[in-house]
């Protein structure tokens, strides 16, 4: 039965690989399951950076003097 979702396969270093097998059976997950996990939780830590990043970028030319207030803005 084909699969919705795409498949990737990778190559480890043997030690990566023991690693790995070890912590996802204490997690109770298949190899295939902790991989999603890890590479979920790296997606996530890169878009909190590039969001962190385009917010001091906006901070930079942040001019207090020409922001709505809070009450403009509730209008």
């Amino acid at each position: 039965m084909p699969t919705k979702n795409p498949r990737v396969m990778v190559v480890l270093e043997p030690t990566l690989h023991d690693w790995l097998k070890k912590n996802s059976e204490s997690l109770g997950l298949s190899v295939s399951q902790a991989i999603r996990d890890l590479v979920r939780d790296a997606y996530r830590e890169q878009e909190d950076a590039h969001w962190a990043a385009e917010g001091e970028k906006r901070l930079e030319s942040f001019n207090r003097k020409k922001a709505s207030t809070h009450e403009a803005a509730w209008k």
